[in-house]
């Protein structure tokens, strides 16, 4: 949690920046891919009451399911870099910024929280 408010935090005071890509549009995917990661969040919490009740079937399905939704949001993350190369916005290199670093550290720091 503090890693995520450290990240928001950081957004926040960079946004201000002269740097900043303003006119830097996020492809659709980086928020079909927030929903993915919410609804992960729900059956991680089914699975977890599951488990409390000794529904090892409930279990078994609700981890899975997370696990399946985990690894659509991993896919789509790589498809939205894709995207935002594909515009010209790099991550790394002469012709990165800080918006496309910082979209590429958050990306990051949630794939190390999967």
């Amino acid at each position: 949690a503090m890693m995520f408010a450290g990240l928001t935090s950081a957004y926040v005071v960079s946004k201000s920046r002269p740097d900043w890509v303003a006119e830097l549009d996020l492809p659709a995917s980086f928020l079909w891919s927030t929903i993915i990661i919410l609804l992960s969040s729900i059956t991680l919490h089914f699975a977890e009451r599951a488990i409390k009740r000794d529904d090892r079937s409930l279990t078994t399905t609700g981890l899975l399911a997370t696990l399946g939704l985990s690894v659509v949001f991993i896919v789509l993350q790589f498809y939205s870099f894709n995207q935002l190369i594909s515009d010209g916005f790099y991550f790394t290199g002469s012709e990165s910024n800080i918006t496309t670093s910082f979209i590429y550290i958050v990306v990051l720091a949630h794939l190390a929280h999967l």
